[in-house]
This record gives structure tokens, sequence and C-alpha cells, in this order.
């Protein structure tokens, strides 16, 4: 499954590729077909890449619920991640986070890319509701979000984050 914007191709993650990604970056590389940057993953996947591969293994029909890679078109190389924490729960919500390698920092990307993911997740049944947890002071992220056409709704669960949403559909 791939997104396409100006920019970038998203590709969602497999199983194989999520497995490749941890453990053989050769196999990863050829598997998307992209030049891995010497920065990857982005400092804030780092925990996530074994859980989304394990997630992805037990239940390979999460394909785009979670992660989404985030190749540079032009010259096919990977900059970025992001996606979401599954399929929605009870009351239609669905988390999603993001991230960049720092040497792509500055050009827009992020904001390409999570609309993008917005625009996936916006035709998802079930899906009334996306939130985000950002840092205080990780100002980027926050940026992102509001651009996205997120509002931040107050403290997050984690101590030191703020909550913000995007309202995908309304009830009544």
């Amino acid at each position: 499954m791939v997104l396409t914007t100006e920019r970038l191709d998203l590709i969602a993650a497999n199983t194989e590729s999520a497995r490749a990604d941890v453990s053989d970056p050769s196999l990863f590389s050829r598997l998307l077909n992209v030049r891995v940057p010497k920065d990857w993953p982005p400092a804030e996947f780092v925990d996530a890449q074994e859980i989304f591969a394990r997630s992805l293994e037990r239940s390979p029909d999460l394909v785009g619920w979670l992660h989404w890679y985030w190749v540079l078109r032009d010259d096919r190389i990977l900059i970025g991640s992001g996606g979401f924490g599954g399929k929605p729960d009870h009351n239609g919500k669905v988390e999603i986070g993001f991230s960049i390698v720092d040497s792509y920092h500055g050009r827009g990307l992020a904001t390409e890319a999570v609309k993008a993911l917005i625009g996936w997740i916006s035709t998802q049944p079930d899906v009334r509701r996306v939130v985000a947890a950002a840092v205080y002071g990780n100002d980027a992220s926050r940026r992102v979000l509001l651009k996205c056409g997120f509002r931040e709704v107050g403290p997050g669960e984690d101590l030191g984050t703020i909550e913000y949403e995007f309202l995908v559909k309304t009830e009544g």
C-alpha cells in the first residue's frame, strides 16, 4: 500500500519490511527500493521498530494501521516514518505519531506526510478522531499538527506532553 504526495511516497510497513527494518538493513533497502540514510532510524522511532514488527507478524491485517515509511521520491531516500497505534478503539479514536531524520527537518516534509496519513485514515470506517501527543518544547511537531488541522485539547496522558486531536467524523 502506497500513498503519494507531491514529493513523497508513503509505504505501509508489512511483516517483511518491518522485520527487515529491525534486523537486515540491506534487505530493508531492497524491499523498499530506497537508500537508507546514516541517521536512520529517527530517534523517536528506535523503540517502536521491534513493536511494529512483532505486531505485524501477529496480525498482518494491521498493514496501514501501524507504520508507514516516508520516501523522498526523486532521490529514493528514506526520510521519515509515521503512522497509527492500530485500528480505532470502541470510541473511534486512533493515535498518530511521526518522526523525520534530522537531516530532513525544516522542509515541510513531515507536514506533507501527516496530511497524507490523515487523508487515508479519514476514509477508514469507524474512525471518528485522531489524537497525537507532543512533548512540551517540541515546537516543530506542534507546528506540524496545527498545520494539519489538529487542535490542542490540553495536557497529554504522559507527563510533559500536550494532546492534540483531529476530528474525522462527528456523531449525529
